[in-house]
């Protein structure tokens, strides 16, 4: 099936569906009013990185690919189970995936509101040293933000393909294998572990 080329006012749509999600879900699980920007400086994820990741497909391929580094992991989780988490554990990656399905589940129901259906894959999540340039290794356009709320910071970033729409019976493949594209992503680097 051919590719559509994405328009500024589909660009634009992407930005709106992508900032409403966030707020939406951190109003709702956080109690707090995140503050979105354009991501400049990376400085701040050099400690651990983190990556979670999950596929969407249907009138697009897509990702949604959350990164942070582990204390701000640590302190997401925290904000999002209550417990006390003195390390990076498996409460961090599971809250951290957690985290990344919930964004993914609101932003498929914004885009359905655009008549944008889509379906979600698994979650994946990588800890080490993460890769930062997603879009060029999977050749797609996308955007990216910088949250930041209480003492929490991470980027979410929305690499996508538009699919062209058809009138005839059209059989989808899988949605996108997260664990395959972040393994492709961390082959380069040796100290990474995909959970």
């Amino acid at each position: 099936m051919p590719n559509e080329e994405p328009t500024k006012k589909f660009q634009e749509q992407c930005s709106v569906v992508l900032r409403d999600s966030l707020t939406e879900v951190i109003q709702t699980l956080f109690s707090a009013k995140p503050q979105l920007s354009e991501v400049q400086d990376l400085d701040w994820l050099r400690n651990g990185q983190v990556a979670a990741m999950i596929g969407l497909s249907g009138s697009m391929n897509a990702f949604l690919v959350l990164v942070t580094n582990t204390a701000s992991a640590c302190r997401l989780v925290i904000r999002m189970l209550g417990p006390e988490i003195e390390a990076f554990d498996k409460f961090v990656i599971d809250g951290t995936g957690e985290l990344v399905n919930i964004l993914a589940g609101v932003v498929k129901t914004h885009f359905a509101r655009h008549e944008r259906k889509l379906e979600l894959g698994l979650p994946s999540i990588v800890m080490g040293s993460v890769e930062l340039s997603v879009r060029n290794r999977i050749h797609t356009d996308g955007l990216s933000l910088l949250v930041r709320y209480q003492d929490v910071e991470f980027i979410l970033s929305f690499y996508y393909t538009l699919t062209a729409p058809s009138t005839s019976l059209v059989i989808r493949g899988p949605v996108p294998d997260a664990a395959d594209m972040l393994r492709r992503l961390v082959l380069a680097k040796g100290n990474s572990t995909i959970f």
